[in-house]
């Protein structure tokens, strides 16, 4: 049990990486379109049977591994929404640093230097909440998509139900984040006072609100479409890797 474990592990995370590679240049889109209107200045949870098991099972398990994941790894996303916005930045009209950052270590060292450490964990809440719906929405639909899809008998294991299990797992991810990845795009960019609080935004609430006040609800959909551009590639590239790493290493489909 232990080994085949840490192989689908390993195997998630390659094709994570795949995934990643492939749509980080639409991810730098995404980012400079959420930041642009912002304001001035195995038996897991009784899930025995992996064909039929309940679909908040799923949804549970997908999230709570989403919050774990991103509290662990919230420094290196906060140095990526950066790095990925700081040239935008500078034209934006003093609402957010030019943070000049001349890589990801010198960015690491000047967060640090700057903010202390709690500026990596700059918007962690918002980042904890994105992760656990995209969790939730990411690997759940698609779950449930392959397995509506074969046990109805509509199609067969294969490359194409996993190509059409993950657009449609991409598309459903992709409307269920949209709003809290703006959130969190802005809560992260933002400059701040030398008492380390945010200039713009106090909380994920806060941000929530002024988005909604002064750019209606369709300005939490602001880059939904690089959002969307964005994830159901790398939910194609990753579950479709993953899949064809699964039965190269020569474990069943689940």
């Amino acid at each position: 049990w232990w080994d085949s474990s840490v192989t689908i592990t390993a195997l998630a995370g390659v094709s994570n990486m795949c995934g990643a590679f492939v749509t980080n240049p639409v991810n730098v889109v995404k980012v400079r379109m959420q930041l642009d209107g912002a304001l001035s200045s195995t038996t897991v949870l009784g899930g025995h049977d992996p064909a039929h098991t309940p679909l908040w099972i799923k949804i549970t398990a997908g999230s709570t591994a989403g919050v774990i994941g991103s509290a662990v790894a919230n420094p290196t996303d906060v140095v990526m929404v950066r790095m990925q916005a700081q040239s935008f930045a500078a034209h934006a009209g003093g609402a957010f640093t030019n943070w000049n950052y001349k890589g990801p270590f010198h960015a690491f060292a000047s967060i640090v230097k700057k903010e202390g450490i709690y500026g990596l964990y700059r918007g962690l809440w918002p980042t904890m909440q994105r992760a656990a719906l995209l969790n939730a929405a990411q690997v759940p639909s698609y779950d449930h998509a392959k397995h509506l899809l074969l046990n109805s008998e509509l199609l067969q294991e294969g490359v194409f139900c996993h190509l059409v299990s993950s657009m449609i797992a991409g598309l459903v991810t992709a409307v269920v984040i949209s709003p809290v990845d703006l959130i969190r795009t802005r809560i992260m960019q933002q400059d701040v006072c030398g008492n380390g609080k945010g200039v713009l935004y106090a909380s994920t609430f806060d941000c929530f609100w002024k988005t909604l006040r002064f750019e209606g609800p369709r300005g939490l959909y602001k880059g939904f479409v690089p959002v969307w551009l964005r994830i159901s590639p790398h939910t194609i590239v990753t579950f479709f890797v993953f899949e064809q790493l699964r039965k190269y290493m020569g474990i069943r489909p689940v």
